[in-house]
């Protein structure tokens, strides 16, 4: 079996609702309405951030201290996934599927991942440190790290939107989110012209919204009872949910090694080059994380418990092909208008070598696509040794790539890099294995 057992000592029996969870479930939604709300909620704000991180930024940072920029987040974010240690996708799946289990998992998951930030904040820096990062550098990864947090705790609190299947909440806590870090971090970056003041505004706004957000969640839908805090309930969702972590700490280095890397063999102007080219992809992943994260995955971990699986491989299959289609499409358009978007956005002739990378990752799309559905898919069927052996021979093989294609071919060579290791995970995927339908 790909799922651990739980410690003997601890019952797995859950509790079932009573009416000291609080109060009761807000109705469910179609995964067309909640598809809708998300997208509507992101079409709102999304070009603004667009316009904020991949124009405003390296216009008033320069190629050089944007590279800074997003080394530190790219530094941050490969330690910080461990803060989450998987307990997202473990809360979502057990919530979506017992929801009289919402009051335990929001209160123990909460300090559980309290001491893990901790951990990781000193992880983060102390990875600095060995980089070598003078002192702008440091104060960078500072601010990232606790941008980060604060984005990983509102992602948290969003689960509990996620299994209740009602994302209008999602999409308004989106648009504020997006409202207030666009903001605080633009005032930042006008009056500073500083990469670390920059996330430190950010992370301002975002950890308002954060904190808003729980104290919302506590009185509405599942109410933080420190009574119900035990050592023996951590332990159990912690063993549950390494599996889990394990593939979003891979996943993570496998997204951000490269911008590392690039930053330690090409300089921060080329990490600036990449930064801005690799964003733009980034931004695409909207289409997958509304489809897939939002309102796919929880439809799937019910439909199982429920024994539908039938309607759950036809679902899959579905969204698999509507992914597909429209990954390749926005591919095309990028690939076409790529050196005018990069121009457009930046206004510095620094940043043209962006283009020529921007046109290899757009063809990585397709392919992410395909990979989060796949890697959803496994999840929902508590299949958690498959995503973890694949996404390490990805890693694996990022890296190695890299470690060859950066110091000869430059950022090309890193964007190569990423088509062809996202290329390799859907193929790991695709291979025939004896399991359980979704």
């Amino acid at each position: 079996m790909d799922a651990p057992p739980p410690p003997p000592d601890v019952p797995e029996a859950p509790r079932s609702p009573t009416a000291a969870d609080g109060p009761p479930p807000i109705p469910k939604q179609g995964m067309v309405r909640n598809i809708a709300w998300l997208s509507g909620g992101s079409i709102l704000v999304k070009p603004l951030w667009i316009l904020f991180i991949v124009a405003a930024c390296p216009r008033l940072l320069g190629v050089e201290a944007y590279g800074t920029m997003q080394s530190a987040l790219a530094l941050a974010a490969m330690i910080l996934m461990v803060s989450d240690m998987g307990t997202s996708n473990l809360t979502l799946r057990e919530v979506a599927a017992q929801p009289g289990e919402a009051v335990r998992y929001l209160s123990n998951i909460l300090v559980l991942r309290g001491v893990l930030a901790a951990v990781c904040i000193l992880g983060a820096l102390l990875a600095a440190v060995l980089l070598d990062y003078d002192r702008l550098a440091l104060l960078t990864v500072a601010a990232a790290c606790a941008y980060l947090l604060a984005q990983y705790l509102i992602g948290f609190s969003r689960v509990f939107f996620r299994a209740a299947e009602n994302l209008r909440y999602e999409a308004v806590s989106t648009v504020a989110e997006r409202a207030l870090v666009i903001a605080v971090g633009s005032a930042f970056l006008v009056t500073t012209r500083s990469p670390a003041w920059t996330l430190g505004g950010m992370a301002l706004g975002a950890g308002v919204v954060g904190l808003t957000q729980i104290v919302w969640i506590s009185r509405h839908l599942a109410r933080f009872d420190a009574g119900s805090v035990s050592v023996a309930f951590i332990r159990q969702a912690a063993w549950l949910a390494v599996p889990l972590g394990i593939a979003d700490l891979l996943l993570g280095l496998y997204y951000r090694a490269d911008q590392v890397m690039v930053e330690a063999m090409a300089g921060d102007a080329a990490a600036g080059q990449y930064g801005q080219a690799y964003r733009i992809l980034e931004a695409l992943s909207l289409l997958p994380a509304i489809v897939v994260q939002g309102a796919l995955f929880p439809r799937l971990t019910r439909l199982r418990a429920e024994g539908g699986l039938a309607e759950a491989r036809r679902l899959a299959v579905r969204t698999g092909v509507f992914l597909t289609a429209s990954g390749i499409g926005v591919s095309v358009l990028l690939w076409v208008a790529a050196p005018l978007l990069i121009r457009v956005l930046t206004g510095d002739a620094a940043f043209d070598p962006a283009a020529s990378a921007l046109r290899v990752l757009v063809w990585a799309f397709p392919l992410t696509c395909l990979k989060d559905l796949f890697f959803i898919t496994s999840l929902s069927r508590q299949q958690y040794r498959t995503p973890v052996v694949i996404f390490g021979a990805a890693v694996a093989l990022n890296v190695a790539m890299n470690l060859w294609a950066i110091p000869r071919y430059g950022i090309v060579g890193a964007s190569v890099t990423t088509v062809i290791s996202e290329a390799l995970t859907v193929l790991l995927f695709l291979i025939p294995r004896r399991s359980p339908a979704p």
